[in-house]
């Protein structure tokens, strides 16, 4: 299990520096937030097709004593990767907000105080071969 954690930030971390690669860093919280809940509703959608085939499909074939049918198990399987990916994409997104935030929001103009930032040293010390900038909206993934 540990190992496969491992994997998942791995995905993780290559899944923010693609969105990186495409928009810059969010400007504000608001952008940020509102990004992270974007994510969040596709994988609560993307769940969906997973219950109906487990909570639906494969319960009534093993009520009637049936055997449940190859292309349900690949149906599962895929509705299963695509909730991970959508996962994976919720925990990029929370950890692009977070980045915003330690670097007090570089797209915006102002800190929280009404002063000009210094865009000096503004980058992002916990890199993990990351790179700042950001992702928003469904195309950036």
């Amino acid at each position: 299990m540990d190992a496969v954690r491992k994997d998942v930030r791995r995905l993780v971390n290559k899944e923010l520096e693609a969105a990186n690669k495409r928009f810059p860093q969010f400007a504000s919280p608001h952008e940020g937030q509102n990004v992270v809940r974007e994510e969040l509703e596709e994988a609560e959608r993307a769940i969906v097709p997973l219950k109906l085939y487990i909570e639906t499909r494969m319960w009534n074939m093993v009520k009637a004593n049936q055997t449940v049918p190859k292309d349900d198990f690949k149906a599962i399987r895929e509705a299963a990767v695509n909730l991970a990916v959508e996962a994976i994409q919720v925990a990029a997104m929370a950890k692009k907000f977070e980045h915003g935030q330690r670097n007090n929001w570089p797209g915006a103009r102002e800190d929280s105080h009404g002063e000009e930032k210094n865009r000096a040293g503004s980058g992002n010390s916990d890199n993990h071969h990351e790179p700042t900038g950001g992702g928003s909206g469904k195309d950036r993934l």
